[in-house]
């Protein structure tokens, strides 16, 4: 199977999250709403169960890192004020 990829002109939208006072910060990129299909078609020879049933799923617009984050990021983020959720300062 031979995909092809469509590319659209766009303009990206980003924002700078400071996560320090010394100008470390993670780069956010606007990943826009969208959907796409999810799962195998039952005629897909290689399909198991739990690819199924092939369904459209919609996804909402969301911010993502434009670089994985670095340890030093990552430091910085997980002693910042916990909201859900204990962070490990280094879990690598």
């Amino acid at each position: 199977m031979v995909f092809s990829i469509i590319k659209y002109p766009t303009e990206n939208h980003y924002y700078d999250e400071p996560i320090t006072q010394d100008d470390l910060a993670i780069r956010m990129m606007l990943i826009p709403s969208g959907s796409f299909l999810m799962g195998s078609p039952e005629s897909d020879l290689a399909r198991r169960d739990t690819e199924g049933p092939q369904h459209e799923v919609l996804v909402t617009q969301f911010f993502m890192a434009k670089y994985p984050v670095t340890q030093a990021q990552w430091r910085r983020v997980a002693v910042m004020p916990q909201v859900k959720r204990e962070l490990n300062t280094g879990p690598s």
